[in-house]
């Protein structure tokens, strides 16, 4: 929620895509992610603050990989286009 609530509320409403949580990975077990849709914030539209806890948002999920992936992951979107990241909430914001 952290990051959420540091949003000012006109980009609070854009990362808001669902008042609801959906009910299943929307990307399923694929093998390759797609999404149809690009929602949420862009992270280059975020001030610093929110940056940061974007991307402590994103270590923290690539936790939960390999190390060795993990910094491969972190490295890839360091050198290509952090720009390119997206922060999108679905479900309750209290």
């Amino acid at each position: 929620f952290t990051l959420l609530r540091s949003l000012p509320d006109a980009q609070r409403n854009v990362a808001l895509i669902s008042a609801e949580a959906y009910g299943d990975i929307l990307t399923r077990n694929n093998r390759v992610a797609k999404i149809e849709k690009m929602e949420g914030l862009a992270f280059a539209e975020m001030g610093k603050p929110q940056q940061k806890l974007l991307l402590e948002l994103l270590q923290t999920y690539l936790n939960n990989y390999p190390a060795t992936l993990a910094k491969q992951q972190l490295r890839h979107w360091q050198e290509t286009d952090l720009a390119a990241l997206r922060f999108a909430w679905a479900g309750d914001t209290t």
